[in-house]
């Protein structure tokens, strides 16, 4: 009564099939503790221990293959969110984080996100008011939303890589708007650049 579920048990396991590998399990187990002390039967508790210690194995290496899994998605989301963010698609970057904030995030993916969401968050509105009329760019400066960058800086530095970024993008005028540190950042490039600020 007790080697068939045993057997099949053993198939199961070989097959992946975790939960009918413990429904067998616990119908070995229940027919062994009436099979009483024969050799037979003391020999299927051993085999039945070790299908058990087996099945524990397997149910942990399938829960940090699942969570592997997770952590790949919850990264790649986030990396869409960075690129869309940047590419100005702010409805579906937001989406996108708000996908990965649902994946249970580290500690890191969510200050990755608040920071992220922050930067989204503080110019749609300026943007949808003033684009019809401008090509608006939302710059990132040194440690805020999409960038990674945590050194320590100064106002004249980030004041550069702004100029940096209109250079590459061959912008040769333009309005400046900055909020919170923002506010120097502008003021520092429009001293530094004059003749680059409208």
């Amino acid at each position: 009564v007790w080697f068939s579920p045993l057997e099949l048990a053993e198939k199961s396991l070989d097959k992946g099939q975790l939960d009918a590998v413990s429904e067998q399990l616990e119908v070995a187990e229940k027919a062994l503790s009436e099979a009483g002390k024969s050799e037979p039967a003391l020999e299927g508790q051993v085999r039945l221990k070790e299908l058990k210690v087996q099945l524990a194995s397997a149910r942990t290496a399938e829960r940090e293959r699942q969570a592997e899994e997770k952590e790949q998605r919850r990264a790649a989301r986030l990396a869409e969110a960075t690129e869309l963010s940047q590419a100005g698609k702010l409805d579906e970057a937001t989406q996108a984080l708000e996908d990965v904030l649902a994946m249970t995030p580290t500690a890191v993916q969510r200050d990755a996100v608040r920071k992220l969401k922050d930067g989204i968050e503080m110019w749609r509105d300026q943007i949808a008011a003033l684009s019809d009329r401008y090509t608006c760019i939302a710059f990132d400066c040194r440690g805020q939303g999409g960038s990674s960058y945590n050194s320590r800086f100064v106002v004249a530095d980030v004041a550069a890589d702004l100029k940096a970024g209109l250079d590459g993008l061959g912008i040769e005028s333009c309005h400046v708007l900055g909020l919170a540190l923002g506010g120097p950042i502008a003021i520092s490039f429009a001293a530094q650049w004059p003749g680059l600020v409208r």
